[in-house]
């Protein structure tokens, strides 16, 4: 038994105990473009959220690894890419049916 009641996925992870796992001879030519990019991380105790504009999913891994991340994960980009708090602060270029809430 355990006390996780949920989990999220999504390709491809950004970096694993500090260590970056993205290159470009290991990411789709769609990844390396410069697009929105979001991701989901932890570090230090900490959550993070990050929508960056005009990155590479490798830009989005520095980043993580920069504000102090240890652990990241790749979230879809572009038109589903936003950040809420009390107003957008990023996006959405369209409706989206799911969010990650953290209050």
């Amino acid at each position: 038994p355990s006390d996780i009641t949920g989990g999220i996925v999504n390709y491809p992870s950004l970096l694993s105990g500090g260590s970056i796992l993205v290159n470009d001879g290991n990411l789709a030519a769609n990844l390396k473009t410069k697009a929105t990019r979001s991701g989901i991380g932890f570090g230090g105790g900490k959550l993070f959220l990050v929508v960056a504009r005009s990155s590479s999913v490798i830009d989005l891994a520095g980043i993580f690894k920069s504000l102090g991340a240890t652990d990241a994960l790749n979230l879809d980009g572009g038109g589903s890419a936003a950040l809420y708090e009390g107003r957008y602060r990023a996006g959405p270029g369209r409706n989206l049916p799911t969010a990650i809430i953290v209050k």
